[in-house]
């Protein structure tokens, strides 16, 4: 489990905007259990991403967005979601949690 507070960790993905706009993030934000302030000991900070498709060209570019997000939590206690690849049930949950970043 991560230690980081819901404000620890939407504060660390604000400082790693240019870096993960770079890497054509759109928005990020956090939801999830975080979010929710329902947290337990086997939770992490899942973190949900509106990402440009022409900037994903390969597994590396994904790599390179999720060691993005490991250097700003400074944990590998995460989850990586892009809302358009959830269903429906599961988006609609995560748009009603998410705190966004940027």
């Amino acid at each position: 489990m991560s230690d980081l507070t819901l404000d620890d960790a939407v504060a660390a993905l604000r400082r790693a905007e240019a870096a993960l706009k770079a890497r054509g993030v759109r928005r990020a934000a956090v939801f999830g259990s975080l979010s929710r302030g329902v947290t337990g000991p086997a939770s992490d900070v899942d973190v949900l991403l509106d990402i440009d498709p022409a900037a994903i060209t390969s597994l590396f570019d994904l790599g390179g967005i999720s060691y993005e997000i490991e250097r700003a939590l400074g944990t590998r206690d995460f989850d990586i979601a892009q809302r358009h690849r959830l269903p429906a049930e599961i988006a609609a949950q995560a748009d009603r949690d998410a705190i966004y970043a940027f």
